[in-house]
């Protein structure tokens, strides 16, 4: 029986001998424990925890990863009914140390009575002084780790006690800890392990952050299920190094589901060459299911993604765009097996279907009256089910996330007739202007088909400005010629030639549009805003009101724009 956490990890003690987890860390480095060692582990760890004074009931802040003790760390706070308070790390490219004022506020205010002696939370912490040394725990001796001679006793909790708090890294402004209990989580990996049929004799591959939210429950909590025959789990910057180490990985161990974002689509795409595919002998065959969520889903990757791999046997229907937030523990919805990508055009762009409720979620459209939207219309995505939070750890943030017991996701999105929901934005990702509604994402993933953007570094939103909203962009500037720069205008030159998808200036002949496009990546940014200016008003009727050209999109470690950040930093800029 799994009821709560405490089962998942328990229960791992029972696991085939020959069944394995192997972790794999940033070079490509394996450590491959059966899952009864693991368990040892565990208790090992478990041991000193609690020699170190945690008991049930405590909070401990930790940065789940893959590493092998920090990993066996974090499933004995379960075993001993502790709760993990699982936040991120930095960001790559941030400082270390850039979560000490977050995690010490946790030791404030959040209520947390340790914190892990990792270098992703209390790097720096000797120069800052923010975090007093008696609250750290330090790693595991390794004189210890195989004595469960003395291993406490399993907790006893309820499916309704706190499991863990999920720092969400998709927040847009200050990370919100998300209250999961035993029963939601449970409840949602068992909708995961049946929606993509898992079962003990499988294998898997996957590389997502284990602090994030997919990462901790699709890859991990789903993994101890059923402890397969073969588990790996990627160090995610070995993903992002070298993004064949995941395909490979898939093809190797013949694993039949997977799960990713919509970018991790892109960067295959983009980054493994076909030689690479064919000197690995890459054999997708196997693969039945690949989810595909955490972000808005692109038509565009999907075919992409499709028309590169299918030579190397991914089958027709495969690929599968979900739908899921952290409030809901992770999925929702979900295609039905083996259905056909199924698409719409709402507002002039071609959304994808992301499925059906799974298990006894209940979904509603409302739209900005309070009503039920008709099959069709565009409204917030209001849901209820049994791994639905009972809000965040900030009561203050709970009021408005629910209404009548219908918890508010701030998405917005229609329904069909047939109940598929088709996922359109963010609430705080419309704009409106002069009474029509806008998505950003939409104008940025236009911008970035364009060789002077690059993917990930725009970012367009609103302001109210003289009691007005007006639209800006944010955009890094594109530097150097590089080679990969060059590709794209090559490209760009391609499409103009044969008449492509770029509206008004399809018709520049090809001698002028090259002319044109080195002269902007150049360093003419005045020229460069005002033909960008230009074309947002002839694609899509939106006047912009600014462009800005900053160092860096401010993003959560999920790769989601920190949309509160980004007007700061607007602000900033121009001095007001």
């Amino acid at each position: 029986m799994r009821r709560t956490m405490v089962d998942l990890v328990d229960r791992m003690q029972l696991a085939a001998p020959d069944h394995r987890l192997t972790l794999v860390d940033a070079r490509g480095r394996s450590t491959v424990f059966p899952w009864r060692d693991l368990h040892r582990k565990i208790l090992a760890h478990a041991t000193w925890l609690a020699a170190s004074g945690i008991k049930q009931g405590d909070r401990v802040i930790v940065c789940p990863t893959n590493d092998p003790d920090v990993l066996a760390s974090f499933l004995a706070l379960f075993y001993l009914g502790a709760i993990p308070f699982c936040v991120s790390g930095a960001q790559l490219g941030q400082s270390p140390g850039s979560q000490l004022p977050f995690v010490a506020s946790l030791l404030d205010k959040g209520g947390a009575r340790a914190i892990f002696g990792q270098t992703e939370l209390v790097a720096r912490n000797d120069e800052e002084g923010m975090i007093d040394p008696e609250y750290i725990i330090d790693h595991v001796p390794s004189s210890l780790d195989s004595d469960v001679s003395a291993a406490p006793s399993r907790a006893e909790v309820s499916e309704d006690d706190l499991a863990f708090v999920q720092f969400s890294s998709g927040s847009t402004s200050q990370p919100k800890g998300v209250r999961i209990s035993h029963r939601n989580v449970i409840e949602n990996v068992r909708i995961l392990v049946e929606v993509s049929r898992r079962h003990p004799d499988e294998a898997g591959v996957a590389w997502l952050p284990l602090y994030h939210d997919m990462g901790l429950i699709a890859t991990l909590f789903a993994t101890l299920w059923h402890y397969p025959r073969d588990a790996v789990i990627l160090n995610p910057i070995r993903f992002l190094l070298k993004p064949i180490s995941w395909i490979e990985g898939i093809s190797r161990t013949r694993a039949h589901a997977a799960i990713c974002p919509n970018f991790a689509l892109d960067l295959c795409t983009d980054r493994i060459r076909r030689q690479q595919l064919r000197e690995h002998a890459i054999d997708l065959s196997c693969l039945e299911y690949l989810f595909v969520g955490a972000e808005p889903v692109r038509p565009s990757t999907l075919q992409r993604f499709q028309e590169k791999f299918e030579e190397f046997g991914l089958g027709p229907r495969v690929l599968c765009p979900v739908y899921g937030l952290a409030e809901a523990t992770l999925v929702v919805t979900a295609p039905d097996p083996g259905e056909a990508i199924i698409t719409r055009t709402i507002d002039g762009i071609e959304v994808p279907s992301v499925g059906r409720p799974l298990g006894d979620f209940q979904l509603r459209i409302v739209d900005d009256t309070g009503r039920d939207a008709e099959p069709g219309e565009i409204g917030e995505v209001w849901l209820k089910g049994t791994s639905v939070t009972a809000g965040y750890l900030d009561e203050s943030a709970n009021e408005r996330l629910f209404a009548d017991g219908w918890l508010r996701t701030g998405d917005l999105g229609t329904l069909d007739e047939e109940g598929r929901l088709y996922i359109t934005g963010r609430l705080k990702d419309l704009i409106i202007i002069n009474g029509k509604n806008y998505y950003a994402h939409d104008i940025v993933a236009e911008l970035e088909q364009l060789p002077f953007f690059e993917r990930g570094k725009v970012h367009v939103f609103s302001i109210v400005c003289d009691d007005t909203e007006r639209v800006v962009l944010l955009s890094v500037p594109l530097g150097k010629m590089t080679p990969a720069v060059k590709a794209k205008i090559k490209i760009f030159q391609h499409l103009v030639k044969k008449g492509g998808p770029h509206g008004w200036i399809k018709n520049i002949p090809e001698q002028e549009a090259a002319e044109w496009v080195e002269k902007l990546v150049s360093s003419d940014a005045r020229e460069l805003i005002n033909e960008v200016k230009r074309y947002v008003l002839a694609k899509f009727g939106v006047p912009l009101h600014d462009i800005v050209f900053v160092n860096k999109i401010p993003r959560t470690t999920s790769g989601k724009i920190r949309r509160e950040d980004c007007e700061r930093l607007y602000f900033e800029k121009r001095g007001s």
